[in-house]
């Protein structure tokens, strides 16, 4: 006896752009741990989805460009497919109580034609944007700037010692902003910048001034609202194209540490996407590139 077909799957009636963030600790979580997250989302609010056919029919979902593990965005877009014609407006409303913490649903609208982003617009921070950790102890007497962490991002089962000799060991120069300035001057000056990324199939180098269409300083805490702590914090905002390799902010802070080295603290930036879209539309957003 042959096996019959699988039942063919009637064609979208629509799609949608959801627009969502990723915020705080969930910066933390994985792509494929928010694909889950996103797609019991879509169970638990009930969305008329549309599947494929087949023998194992799965959500019609397509993410594009999703920023990195450990990068905090507001601006991630996934594409998903409906059975039926449906309100935006009411699928946000579905949506967006049945996501995790620091994973709002930031808009949804109708998508007519493919949905393609040419470039990125982050902001980095230096020195990270976070509250210094006020220690009553030895390591307090340290005139120059420690390293800033999120009190949030803090396990309260680590020792204190530990977290003492974290923030204590690990210091900025006091010149922080006249030192950022000149890797900005260098990195602007030079024909190319190569840095080496760890990849699937061992390291790549690759020119990661190519990609970048503005970098410029801004004050430190723009994007969030956080009040800006005591001491030095420099934040950037770079324009990224999305080219092959892609080029991440973190590998442009890396060529801005290798021409200066005293920015490199041993710790990864703090990222955010601000914004995705045309590379002459983010350009408006920060002004002039340098």
């Amino acid at each position: 006896m042959s096996k019959q077909p699988p039942i063919q799957q009637p064609p979208p009636a629509m799609r949608m752009l959801v627009k969502y963030g990723k915020l705080g600790p969930a910066r933390f979580a994985s792509h494929r741990d928010f694909a889950r997250a996103f797609e019991r989302a879509l169970r638990r609010g009930d969305i008329d989805m549309a599947y494929s056919s087949g023998f194992n029919p799965h959500q019609r979902v397509s993410y594009v460009n999703p920023s990195p593990t450990g990068a905090e965005s507001v601006a991630e877009y996934v594409v998903i497919a409906l059975k039926n014609v449906c309100d935006p407006d009411t699928v946000k409303a579905a949506l967006a109580p049945a996501m995790p913490p620091g994973m709002p649903i930031l808009e949804v609208s109708t998508l007519v034609g493919d949905v393609s982003f040419e470039a990125s617009l982050w902001e980095i921070d230096i020195s990270s944007d976070a509250e210094p950790v006020a220690l009553p102890t030895s390591s307090s007497r340290h005139s120059a700037r420690s390293r800033r962490i999120h009190l949030t991002d803090v396990d309260p089962a680590t020792p204190r010692r530990m977290t003492e000799d974290w923030v204590s060991n690990q210091r900025f120069p006091t010149d922080l902003g006249a030192r950022v300035e000149q890797a900005l001057a260098e990195f602007d000056a030079a024909q190319e910048v190569l840095v080496t990324r760890d990849g699937k199939n061992g390291p790549r180098t690759f020119d990661a001034k190519a990609a970048v269409r503005s970098l410029k300083v801004v004050p430190p805490n723009a994007s969030n609202n956080l009040p800006t702590p005591d001491g030095e914090s420099v934040a950037l905002q770079v324009v990224i194209q999305h080219t092959e390799p892609l080029v991440r902010p973190e590998d442009v802070v890396s060529a801005l540490r290798a021409q200066t080295p005293d920015l490199d603290d041993g710790f990864p930036p703090r990222t955010k996407r601000l914004a995705q879209g045309s590379v002459s539309a983010l350009l408006a957003i920060v002004g002039t590139p340098r």
